[in-house]
C-alpha cells in the first residue's frame, strides 16, 4: 500500500510539473506570435500609407528610388510653381533675359524665408552667406557714416534684392538689413548663387555700379580700398532702427 501511495504521488506532481511547462510554453507562443503579428500589421499599415517599399528597423526608416524621386520631383514642382511666375516680374531678372530653363533652374535653388519686424536679414561686418529676393513686405538698409555711426540709407521692397553685392565683390556686409514688419523673401546660399545666377551677374555689377540707390555701397568700396574693413559689433540695434524710422 506505502508503494502504491507513493506511486500515485510521484503520478500526480508529474502531471503538474507536465501542465506548469505546457502552460508556459502557451504564454510564450502566444507572445510570439501577438508581437510578429503586431509588427507586421504596423509595416503593412505604414506601406498602405505610404504606397512603397518602407522598411522600419530600429527607428531608420528608408525610402525606394523610386518613392524617393517621386517626393523630390514634387517638391521641385510646387517650388518651381511658387517661384516661376514671380521671378519674371523681377526687374533685375527682366532686364538679365534668362531663358525659361535658366529661370526654372533659379528657381529650384530658392528657399523660403520669413522674418517679422525688426528681424535681420544681414548684418553689418559678417561675412555675407545669403542672398534674398524680397516676395513680400519692405527691408531698411542701415550703414555707417564716416563717423561710424548709424545712419538709414534706402530701403527695398516687392522684387528687389539685397545681399549680391557681398557675392560680386567678395567682402564683409557693409550694412545691415532688417525687416520693417512682415517680410518674405527668397533666399539663395552663396554656392548656388554663384552656379545659377551667372547669366545676371553683370546686370547686377552695372546696377551697382549706376544706381543712387547704391551710392553708399560706392562709398563704402573706396573705404576699403583705403584699407577700412567693415568689422561686425556696431551693429544697427532694434531702438536705433525705430529711431531711424521716425
Amino acid at each position: 500500500r506505502l508503494f502504491f501511495f507513493v506511486c500515485r504521488i510521484s503520478f500526480i506532481f508529474l502531471l503538474l510539473c507536465f501542465g506548469l511547462l505546457f502552460i508556459s510554453f502557451c504564454i510564450i507562443l502566444f507572445f510570439f506570435f501577438f508581437f510578429f503579428f503586431k509588427q507586421k500589421t504596423a509595416y503593412e499599415m505604414l506601406r498602405s500609407l505610404v504606397g512603397s517599399e518602407m522598411c522600419i528597423r530600429d527607428r531608420i526608416y528608408t525610402l525606394d528610388r523610386q518613392t524617393y524621386r517621386m517626393i523630390t520631383t514634387r517638391a521641385s514642382k510646387k517650388k518651381r510653381e511658387m517661384y516661376e511666375g514671380f521671378l519674371t516680374t523681377v526687374p533685375f531678372l527682366k532686364e538679365a533675359n534668362l531663358s525659361k530653363n535658366e529661370l526654372l533652374q533659379l528657381a529650384d535653388s530658392l528657399k523660403s524665408v520669413t522674418f517679422e519686424d525688426g528681424q535681420t536679414l544681414i548684418e553689418y561686418g559678417e561675412v555675407g552667406e545669403a542672398f534674398y529676393i524680397i516676395v513680400e513686405g519692405t527691408v531698411d538698409v542701415y550703414g555707417r557714416d564716416d563717423n561710424d555711426k548709424v545712419v538709414k540709407v534706402c530701403d527695398f521692397t516687392v522684387g528687389e534684392n539685397v545681399g549680391e553685392l557681398e557675392f560680386l565683390r567678395n567682402h564683409r556686409c557693409v550694412a545691415d538689413v532688417k525687416a520693417r514688419g512682415h517680410v518674405r523673401t527668397a533666399k539663395m546660399n552663396r554656392l548656388h548663387f554663384e552656379m545659377v545666377m551667372g547669366p545676371v551677374m553683370d546686370v547686377l555689377a552695372r546696377t551697382a555700379g549706376e544706381s543712387n540707390v547704391y551710392s553708399y555701397y560706392r562709398h563704402q568700396l573706396e573705404k576699403m580700398e583705403k584699407g577700412h574693413t567693415p568689422e561686425p559689433g556696431n551693429r544697427a540695434s532694434d531702438d536705433e532702427a525705430e529711431e531711424k524710422k521716425e
